[in-house]
């Protein structure tokens, strides 16, 4: 939005005592100047920050109830800085520039409740700005899809980053991954003394007499550790093990086969032993990894829209390498909805730049690639 209006951009990031990985990973075209976090703070009044702060700290708590009560996961611990940070910013444009005019990617009725840029009801209950400083960036009906996570604030934009061009482009074919393709593969003729384990990662993330959504949510997490499982684990034990074999069936659950001799049969106690020793290696490759369910994002048509390579860089290989170097996965799920699988401090610290690769995306998806003359006629 701001290279089509012709606006230099002032970037404002968290201070690298909150997040060192922030400034670091953000986008500075066309940027002429850069504050941090604190220095937007102390634009404003003791009290008024305090206020903000509890606020901020009220309507997340709120928030995290009514997903609890859905059988959702609560949301990611950045979620109350990136809220500061956007709340801040705009109450101390407003006090510094005497005006201010935050563009949303959305109508205010489109937003989510569980996106970072929600919480700008709290800023408007604080009276730190109104109603009359909100515009929606317009979209056809049919367009809106909403995006829970801003890679960075801009006082050019200051609750969603917009990047505006002239046209769509036809990406090329993709190919396969394992982190976004799950099909199964064809059975194979076991030998007469192999022994095949299946394992459900969803039985596992079940609660006992849970909801629909809970339900819901824990096959949906369930995909996302098989397919980090698939990318990341299985490898390893392979070499470890040459005579085991790891396959995905039926979304969620891991197909381990191991290849016996010829003797002819297995002994009920062999494979009783040799399934609690491979559920003992799930569920201990499992233990610090967590699956950060994004929303429905319309995961398939995503994925077709990111080029196997761009000319800025933000492509389906740079994708798989970030996933390699941080052993995190993208799972693009058929019912809609993204996730980001692997270890949290992975996901909460180190994934900015995939976040803003995805994000470059789905803005796309979503229609924000308008060309000046339509955007402005509007």
């Amino acid at each position: 939005m701001a290279k089509e209006l012709s606006i230099p951009r002032c970037l404002i990031a968290l201070d690298e005592s909150i997040d060192p990985e922030h400034s670091k990973n953000a986008d500075r075209e066309d940027v002429v100047l850069e504050l941090r976090y604190s220095q937007m703070a102390s634009l404003l009044d003791m009290s008024a920050r305090s206020a903000l702060t509890t606020a901020v700290d009220v309507a997340l708590l709120e928030k995290n109830q009514g997903r609890m009560a859905q059988g959702q996961p609560p949301l990611a611990s950045y979620y109350r800085d990136y809220a500061l940070l956007q709340e801040v910013t705009k109450a101390a444009s407003k006090k510094q520039c005497a005006g201010l005019t935050v563009a949303h990617t959305m109508r205010v009725s489109e937003i989510r409740p569980s996106s970072v840029t929600s919480f700008f009801t709290v800023g408007l209950a604080q009276g730190l700005y109104d109603t009359g400083d909100l515009v929606a960036f317009p979209l056809e009906e049919s367009e809106h899809i909403t995006s829970d996570e801003p890679p960075c604030t801009t006082a050019a934009s200051a609750a969603d980053a917009t990047e505006a061009t002239a046209a769509r482009h036809t990406p090329p074919p993709l190919p396969p991954s394992p982190s976004s393709v799950a099909e199964e593969a064809p059975e194979k003729a076991l030998c007469p003394d192999a022994i095949r384990l299946d394992i459900s990662l969803e039985e596992a993330l079940l609660v006992a007499d849970g909801s629909a959504a809970a339900k819901e949510a824990a096959r949906r997490a369930a995909v996302g550790h098989a397919q980090w499982l698939l990318a990341h684990w299985t490898a390893s034990q392979q070499r470890r093990h040459p005579e085991v074999s790891f396959q995905l069936v039926e979304g969620s659950k891991v197909r381990i086969t191991i290849a016996g001799g010829a003797s002819g049969s297995v002994d009920a106690t062999v494979v009783q032993a040799a399934d609690e020793q491979w559920r003992k290696a799930v569920a201990s490759a499992l233990k610090k990894i967590d699956v950060e369910d994004l929303g429905d994002m319309s995961a398939p048509s995503l994925l077709s829209t990111i080029p196997d390579e761009d000319a800025a860089g933000r492509g389906m290989r740079d994708l798989r390498k970030i996933e390699k170097e941080l052993s995190v996965t993208v799972v693009f799920g058929d019912d809609g909805h993204l996730l980001l699988v692997g270890a949290m401090p992975k996901l909460t610290k180190k994934c900015f730049v995939l976040r803003n690769l995805l994000s470059h995306y789905h803005w796309r998806l979503s229609g924000r690639d308008v060309a000046f003359e339509e955007m402005t006629a509007k």
